[in-house]
């Protein structure tokens, strides 16, 4: 199976039409999406990634998860990735689509930040995870 990602930035797959463009004749059994919120969240703000969501949602196969927050460094805005649920993806709708979507595929979590315990950090976000779908799939 093939899940093609999407990433904030300049490259192909930032956008869902681009992707969209790129896999629409191949098989849908075998090839769909890699769903990112929080790069679709960079990309799109508070309400672009639903509709980024909805578009990829029939050929949902995979997901990667992380949080971010805007910080102002030399006079620029950047990125800075942060433990789940500290950022500004807005977890319970995603969730809630997700369960909405009726996706069971895998979760990937990714931990782009530099926590001084890397351990702990991954056994947090996990707990905050677990949390998420317990609460939106067990409302689905």
């Amino acid at each position: 199976m093939i899940g093609f990602h999407n990433h904030s930035g300049d490259c192909v797959g930032m956008a869902i039409w681009d992707r969209r463009e790129i896999i629409r004749d191949l098989d849908p059994r075998w090839v769909g999406y890699y769903f990112d919120p929080g790069h679709s969240v960079v990309e799109g703000g508070s309400t672009g990634w639903q509709v980024a969501l909805k578009l990829v949602a029939a050929r949902l196969k995979m997901v990667a998860l992380k949080d971010f927050f805007w910080a102002k460094q030399d006079g620029r805005w950047r990125i800075r990735w942060c433990p789940m649920g500290e950022g500004m993806v807005d977890w319970p709708r995603v969730f809630a689509a997700f369960a909405a979507a009726r996706f069971t595929g895998p979760m990937s979590l990714h931990v782009e930040y530099n926590p001084p315990d890397e351990l702990a950090a991954i056994a947090q976000d996990l707990a905050f995870i677990k949390k998420q779908v317990s609460v939106a799939y067990g409302a689905a």
